[in-house]
């Protein structure tokens, strides 16, 4: 969640202090700060600070935006997939529909325990970890094209959340594994693919 910025250990709890590298971590503290104000005033808050999302829907398009997606979309057109930065860092991905299920239960609530919770999967998975599940997902040979390029600076190395206020409020356990996320979003990015 790049709104904590690089931090020291994992999993990272929500009271830890966000400290963002970027600009969109930036923007995604201050939507944050902008709701607890908001609070303050009367509303009902509940933010999610949701860490790597994947799955059928995402914009393969968008070469910015979603690891998974963006190495997909290279698999898909059948070129080297460039990765910028170490293949030992690592994400939590979070299948859409883990992330979904969490949104509507809080939808149906008054209020929620807590005005903010880490939603993710609480497990990192590094860079080589995704690479190896897509191309399995593809049924790619293990030694397709990867070229491990220099990272940028406002990236971060790698941070997973603490998951135990999702679990005491709402008794979340992730119910998609990332190798049955990605073979879903692979079977949805084949389909859309031949419908172009």
């Amino acid at each position: 969640m790049v709104a904590y910025g690089d931090q020291q250990q994992s999993p990272v709890p929500e009271k830890q202090e966000c400290v963002p590298r970027s600009y969109y971590g930036v923007s995604k503290l201050t939507s944050e700060k902008n709701l607890q104000l908001a609070q303050q005033q009367g509303l009902n808050v509940t933010c999610f600070r949701m860490f790597s999302v994947y799955g059928p829907g995402q914009d393969l398009s968008n070469m910015q935006q979603g690891m998974a997606s963006i190495y997909l979309a290279y698999m898909l057109r059948g070129v080297p997939v460039p990765v910028q930065g170490s293949l030992n860092r690592f994400r939590d991905l979070v299948y859409v529909d883990d992330v979904v299920d969490v949104w509507e239960r809080a939808a149906m609530m008054t209020s929620t325990p807590r005005s903010v919770y880490n939603l993710g999967t609480g497990t990192p998975t590094t860079v080589r970890q995704l690479l190896g599940a897509l191309l399995r997902a593809m049924d790619l040979s293990e030694n397709y094209p990867i070229e491990e390029r220099p990272g940028s600076s406002t990236d971060q190395f790698g941070l997973y959340p603490d998951m135990s206020a999702m679990r005491e409020d709402f008794g979340y356990v992730p119910k998609t594994p990332l190798e049955n996320g990605l073979r879903e979003m692979v079977a949805w990015a084949k389909t859309r693919e031949q419908a172009c």
